[in-house]
């Protein structure tokens, strides 16, 4: 008998040897009675009476889990002292008796960075209402897993649902120091933009058991291209505060199809617990140049789709009107303007969506064009069918007529994961084109292949520039400054000239946009009529990104032979211009508004609008005016607005409040800067000058975003009619201050150039006062108390008297 029992104890331990698992629970009385909770209650175990004893399980005691809620939840244990191997001990096994064929899985995860360390193995259960010996294998070499979980999938799994577990094994545990990397040595296809890390399940040190700190990794670190005898590669190594992951960066990103070699050097490190550390290392290849991913391009079922447009915009596919140059594809896509500011979307490819953009892989997306006249394309890329959740738009001039061209648009600064969807604007802003133009696109393709850097001074050579235009430069590639480093001001890189290069410098402020590509110069107040003005980005000061210096960048253009002329609606002065019968918000609830003083200018009041959530994001601000607008006079609107942020402002004309039967049109600007108060304007070209009918707007701040925001907005002007004011821009645009405001007296003036005159305008637009400027001040005693228009050439500033 103890011979037998002997060589039974013999054949268990070579068994358990072989295996290499560790029994977690079996639920018995005198055993491993363990309870798997999740974190929130929604699964948990309990230790019941075998309900169905069998050959396979005659156990007295199983564990019983019910579907509460939540179908994912993991019923799991705590974390344990050590990690498991599932690298070595990849099989686990347990007994199973479910009421549906159903999917187990077994979740090992590290606590607390589950996210960053997980593996699932998964097995599918048939047979039902019987016990059944299942077993899962892991495929991880994840050595951070310490902590046991378990789940149910499947089309089956339900609310309700109620499963017994028994004999529940794990991987055993590491019993010897591990270090890894990421990626895995090996690896091919690897991205460019991939995580790298050495990471350990014991903290490391340096081999003289002093502190391990960022300073020391350079040099304990081997990065080489190819392999261990490669050229070196530049790089920037941190340690965690565990002192158990290294995270390293190449300093000029990883190289398509280049192979890399990562070391640690064992003789400079060790483990805390004084071990040694034996020598490792990794080898991963990146994956190649992805040159063209075609999208659509009409030709093939796989590759043809459906376009459409929410405001107008014409789209037919047809034969390919010129088969040269660049583009013989027998089919093209034709795009017709529309009368509003619409453009149009792909719908399904081949009877589904696109997949989801991968941003890092391929931020490169293509389109040839032809185009019978310079015109302005636009591209942006957003979710389907969630077209709020969109890359914003990039443009792109073309200038070579006549013939296809493509163009590139850069999109890799655009971080988000669930874009699916292209769409395409032709000169959405009327910029040159009218209601029926026709251009024609084909062949939207991505790729991670990058354009040749150049730049595009999108009004060089332009004549009849309107006076309010921003003035942009576009890259095809990031601007930085020439020492590499990000451009913070970008006053410090571009400039504004009348006439030449070296002509006088007009006041202005300048920004970089979000993906570092564009230069926008805005003016401190409107242009000159018939000038000439010259833009550009400063020699020496500019580089592409990837260091080709930027030079000889500039345009010049004209300007139009007239202004608009603007009739003040609302400037929010009490006593002041309110040429409208109703000014409030709309919303469910309305948002709350309110006149406030100027946060930038206590002499002056301003409206305040709380934005809130309601409408998606869509609530607003509106007016109905005094009278209808005279578009027979002009079609330009203009507003000072103070955002928080940088965003868009929506501004709408109709015929009635609100989006009802309404006949109306819309247009946007940009706010580009932000925490100060920036002149927009809206020119409405579409509308009919015999339009005669339009007295409501509506102004959007950040339209489709429910964030709540404080904006402030003054100033509303636009075409004129009965008992308007003129105005042009605010004097502080110009960087003018006027002061002080309230007067009894005098009135002084900082900023003033060339200028020895003012006109004062009363309320009613009545010219009252022509004063020349003495030493850049003027008396004003002699006026009644009240508030006032200050014109000084084409620039304002609202006056109050105040004569006691």
């Amino acid at each position: 008998m103890k011979k037998s029992f002997a060589l039974l104890s013999i054949f268990m331990s070579f068994s358990l040897l072989s295996q290499q698992t560790q029994l977690l629970a079996d639920f018995e009385v005198d055993g491993l009675d363990r309870t798997f909770v999740n974190w929130n209650g929604s699964l948990s175990s309990t230790t019941v009476d075998n309900p169905s004893p069998d050959a396979v399980n005659n156990s007295a005691k199983v564990a019983k889990l019910t579907m509460i809620e939540d179908l994912v939840s993991v019923a799991g244990l705590p974390s344990i002292d050590g990690y498991y191997d599932a690298e070595s001990n990849s099989s686990v096994t347990i007994k199973l008796w479910t009421p549906v064929e159903i999917d187990i899985n077994i979740k090992l995860e590290n606590n607390p960075d589950w996210g960053g360390h997980n593996t699932i193995a998964t097995s599918t259960v048939t047979q039902t209402n019987q016990w059944v010996n299942v077993t899962l294998n892991f495929n991880t070499n994840d050595i951070l897993l310490n902590k046991f979980g378990i789940f149910f999938s499947g089309e089956n799994n339900a609310i309700g649902n109620t499963y017994y577990i028994d004999d529940v094994t794990a991987p055993s545990l590491y019993s010897e120091n591990q270090i890894r990397y990421l990626p895995a040595d090996g690896k091919i296809n690897v991205s460019k933009v991939t995580e790298i890390k050495i990471y350990s399940n014991a903290g490391l040190v340096k081999i003289d058991n002093s502190e391990l700190t960022n300073a020391d990794l350079s040099s304990a670190i081997i990065f080489k291209e190819n392999n261990s005898s490669g050229t070196n590669v530049l790089f920037t190594a941190t340690i965690n505060s565990s002192k158990n992951e290294i995270m390293i960066s190449a300093n000029d990103g990883l190289v398509n199809d280049t192979t890399y070699y990562i070391s640690i050097d064992h003789t400079m490190l060790a483990y805390n617990d004084a071990t040694n550390l034996m020598p490792s290392s990794t080898t991963f290849t990146v994956e190649p140049f992805v040159v063209n991913q075609m999208l659509i391009d009409f030709e093939t079922q796989e590759t043809d789709a459906s376009w459409s447009s929410w405001g107008g915009a014409g789209f037919q596919k047809i034969e390919n009107p010129d088969k040269s140059g660049i583009n013989t594809s027998n089919y093209v896509g034709k795009y017709t303007v529309p009368s509003g500011n619409a453009g149009i979307e792909n719908g399904d490819v081949n009877g589904s969506k696109l997949s989801f953009f991968d941003y890092s892989a391929t931020p490169y997306f293509r389109v040839k064009i032809w185009a019978p006249k310079p015109v302005k394309v636009r591209m942006q890329l957003q979710n389907d069918p969630n077209y709020g959740q969109n890359s914003g738009e990039k443009e792109i001039y073309v200038e070579d007529v006549n013939q296809w061209v493509e163009l590139v648009y850069n999109f890799s600064t655009t971080t988000a994961t669930n874009h699916n969807r292209v769409q395409l604007y032709f000169d959405r802003y009327h910029d040159g084109s009218s209601a029926g133009d026709v251009y024609y696109f084909d062949d939207i393709h991505k790729g991670d292949i990058p354009p040749t850097a150049s730049s595009t001074v999108v009004l060089d050579g332009l004549n009849n520039v309107e006076v309010y235009s921003k003035l942009s430069i576009t890259g095809s590639l990031a601007f930085r400054n020439s020492d590499d480093s990000e451009i913070v001001d970008a006053n410090n890189n571009v400039e504004l000239r009348q006439v030449n290069s070296t002509g006088d410098l007009v006041a202005s402020r300048a920004v970089l946009s979000s993906d570092k590509q564009t230069f926008t110069i805005i003016p401190d107040q409107m242009l000159s009529t018939n000038s000439t003005y010259w833009y550009g980005i400063k020699d020496n000061t500019t580089n592409y990104a990837g260091g080709a210096s930027v030079s000889g960048v500039s345009g010049t253009f004209s300007t139009s032979s007239s202004a608009p002329e603007f009739a003040i609606y609302d400037d929010n002065e009490s006593g002041g211009t309110a040429e409208y019968l109703v000014k409030d918000t709309m919303g469910d609830p309305a948002p709350d508004f309110q006149i406030v003083t100027d946060p930038k200018d206590n002499s002056n009041t301003v409206l305040k609008w709380d934005k809130n959530s309601s409408w998606g994001g869509w609530n607003r601000i509106s007016y109905e005016l005094n009278n209808f607008i005279d578009f027979s006079k002009d079609d330009v609107f203009s507003l000072r607005v103070l955002s928080p942020e940088t965003t868009y402002v929506r501004f709408k004309v109709g015929s009635i409040k609100g989006d009802g039967n309404n006949t109306s049109f819309e247009t946007d600007d940009n706010i580009l800067l932000a925490n100060e108060w920036q002149t927009l304007y809206f020119k409405l070209s579409s509308v009919p000058d015999d339009q005669a009918n339009y007295k409501f707007i509506s102004i959007y701040i950040n339209g489709g975003n429910n964030a709540p925001n404080t904006f402030y907005i003054d100033d509303l002007a636009g075409p004129s009619f009965i008992g308007s004011t003129a105005s042009l821009s605010h004097l502080s645009d110009s960087g003018i201050i006027m002061y002080p405001n309230p007067t009894s007296d005098y009135v002084n003036f900082n900023g003033l150039t060339s200028t020895n005159s003012i006109k004062i305008i009363d309320i009613y637009g009545k010219s009252i006062i022509h004063r020349e400027l003495k030493n850049n001040k003027a008396y004003v005693g002699d006026l009644n108390s009240g508030v006032y228009l200050i014109l000084i050439d084409n620039l304002y500033q609202k006056l109050i008297i105040n004569n006691k």
